[in-house]
């Protein structure tokens, strides 16, 4: 009997398992689809440009997308969501990460059916949706044209021009200043490098819009950041400012435009100041010439090359050819590979050619009969398909831009201390007549804490908080809201302090009166309506009894309610009314008013013929 039992007991918890492990297993998560082929004809921008093969209008359903990036938020569990790319080609995103833009939007990153040579980067600001797909190196982008549809394009890399060749400045001995040491500033570290991005007039038009040129702008750095990880560089870039140039692009010569964007000669000189007041490390300029894809300024030493931080990217190229890491890399010192480079910073600073021309890494030129250039910067400990991807330091042949850059990226790093980047999209989740509620995005990582600035009735700023570092949330009940409220916040350090985010302004008072209203009346029913007024959350109707000496809700109506009806009253009868006006600050109410019904029904006569 207890030998049965004990079978009983076993036979029992295995059930159990097999049926829990069933209930987990059985209905797995079903992926959001976030793209589908959009039935409609293809319009004249949809038609495949300089880069791409073919490309296939889409619908992108933004709202689903905004909801896994909420999620993301949230929980580090991976989202899958489906990406239909042309007819028989689709691909399960599995999403594992989200960044926060400079314009407040997002940045969500995940591989593609979970496979390792496979990954996905989309981009959303404004609503407006960006996205590179890198399926085991065929790439597919999605793109917001000039038509207001998105497409996704298949980038044919063969297409794409050369970048020119890097220029090497002529530093004279007596830049490199000796500082003294109590006047140094804080020293970066190597983890970080801060980038700006400036884009011509021209770019931005021929993008279509400002949204989607940032997009563009935030998918090169995610995609530079992502050949960083897969190749075991240290520093990542953070993007720390990015603005329109009015630049004449017509008969661009890139040697010359370089020169233009690096001096102070009247042409583009905000640029430079725009890098001081930011704290970036290396400016990228993109332009919609297409003669190349871009071109740099190539660091040879250490010493003296902060002013050189420049380069040029065409808008084509800077996501799909890793033009924008590319000419980024010249100057942290990576060169070409050897047969196409002249000396350079250290004997291994060269990119790399794999010798069965299968790949190319991001600083190698094209092979004579071509090879795809990957996400990569030469390493000989990665491997890409069983073959490495750079030859050792030690070699004479040796190729390691990875060992380059980790090697000058603490140089660069410093080329000049890191600003803090304002807070943004202040905001407000409360208001009441005694509470404000207010939130925004923390842009910066390296802030100590932030100062939050209120101004009442259009008078001088006052700090009213110190807030601690990574906070986005602040409650102000320090008063009651007078008429207009506004209030502002910044981020601090012990080396500076960010410009300030948005000015947010309150409007402390109750909303307006409803001036007329206007009246219809049966036997058995009274309609009210009135004309909408600004800033009210309720409308609420009243009733008097007593010849307006005292008041009764009856009805508590919506913002933007224009229209009222109440029925079931006595014939011939008088009705007093009143609607107020409501919000958190106050009440306001109309002038009285009364209406009768009516004694009798009227009927028409029925017409015959």
């Amino acid at each position: 009997m207890r030998h049965w039992i004990n079978n009983f007991g076993l036979i029992l918890a295995l059930l159990i398992v097999l049926t829990g492990a069933k209930s987990v297993y059985a209905n797995p998560p079903q992926p959001i689809s976030i793209t589908s082929l959009d039935p409609s004809p293809l319009k004249a921008d949809l038609q495949p440009q300089l880069g791409t093969t073919r490309s296939q209008a889409v619908q992108v359903q933004t709202g689903a997308l905004n909801q896994i990036a909420e999620n993301l938020s949230a929980s580090s569990v991976e989202i899958p969501a489906y990406f239909q790319v042309f007819e028989n080609i689709g691909f399960t995103a599995y999403f594992a990460a989200r960044e926060t833009t400079l314009q407040g939007g997002y940045i969500l990153t995940g591989s593609l059916n979970q496979e390792k040579e496979a990954y996905i980067t989309v981009v959303s600001n404004g609503d407006v949706i960006g996205a590179i797909l890198n399926y085991h190196g065929v790439q597919y982008h999605l793109e917001y044209t000039k038509d207001q549809q998105y497409r996704f394009v298949e980038i044919d890399q063969t297409q794409f021009p050369l970048e020119a060749d890097s220029l090497i400045p002529q530093i004279a001995q007596d830049s490199f200043v000796e500082i003294p040491m109590d006047e140094i500033p804080l020293a970066d570290s190597n983890n970080m490098i801060d980038i700006m991005v400036v884009y011509t007039d021209d770019a931005r038009a021929a993008s279509g819009s400002t949204l989607v040129i940032q997009n563009l702008i935030d998918l090169a750095v995610s995609e530079t950041n992502t050949g960083y990880q897969r190749s075991g560089v240290n520093h990542r870039f953070r993007l720390v400012h990015t603005a329109e140039i009015d630049f004449d692009e017509t008969n661009l010569n890139w040697t010359t435009a370089l020169s233009q964007i690096t001096s102070q000669d009247g042409v583009a000189d905000q640029v430079r100041t725009w890098r001081d007041t930011y704290g970036a490390d290396l400016v990228v300029t993109i332009v919609n010439n297409t003669t190349y894809c871009g071109i740099g300024w190539l660091m040879t030493n250490l010493n003296g090359f902060d002013s050189y931080g420049y380069s040029l990217v065409s808008r084509v190229c800077a996501t799909g050819y890793y033009s924008f890491a590319h000419e980024t890399g010249h100057n942290m010192g990576a060169h070409h590979e050897r047969a196409s480079a002249g000396t350079a910073i250290y004997p291994y600073a060269y990119g790399y050619q794999a010798p069965d021309r299968s790949f190319r890494t991001i600083m190698a030129y094209n092979c004579s009969n071509g090879c795809p250039r990957i996400n990569n910067w030469a390493n000989p400990e990665v491997y890409i398909n069983g073959q490495p991807t750079g030859i050792l330091s030690s070699a004479e042949n040796a190729s390691d831009n990875r060992l380059t850059l980790n090697n000058t990226a603490y140089t660069v790093a410093n080329f000049r201390q890191a600003s803090l980047p304002a807070p943004t999209a202040l905001s407000t989740t409360e208001t009441t007549l005694t509470r404000i509620g207010l939130s925004f995005i923390d842009s910066a990582a390296n802030e100590t804490g932030f100062y939050m600035e209120r101004s009442i009735n259009g008078g001088a700023w006052s700090r009213i908080a110190t807030l601690p570092a990574n906070t986005t949330t602040f409650t102000d009940s320090s008063m009651t809201c007078s008429t207009s409220l506004a209030y502002r916040v910044k981020a601090y350090n012990a080396n500076s302090e960010s410009a300030y985010s948005n000015i947010l302004t309150i409007n402390c008072s109750a909303p307006p009166a409803v001036n007329e209203i206007q009246t219809s009346s049966s036997v058995a029913s009274i309609m009210l309506a009135w004309d909408d007024v600004d800033g009210e959350t309720a409308y609420i109707i009243e009733q008097s009894f007593d010849q307006a000496k005292s008041w009764n809700t009856i009805a508590t109506l919506s913002a933007d309610t224009t229209a009222f009806t109440l029925a079931g009253l006595e014939p011939n009868s008088n009705y007093t009314f009143r609607i107020c006006t409501t919000n958190p600050y106050g009440d306001q109410a109309s002038d009285p008013i009364t209406i009768s019904t009516m004694n009798t029904a009227i009927f028409l006569p029925l017409l015959l013929k």
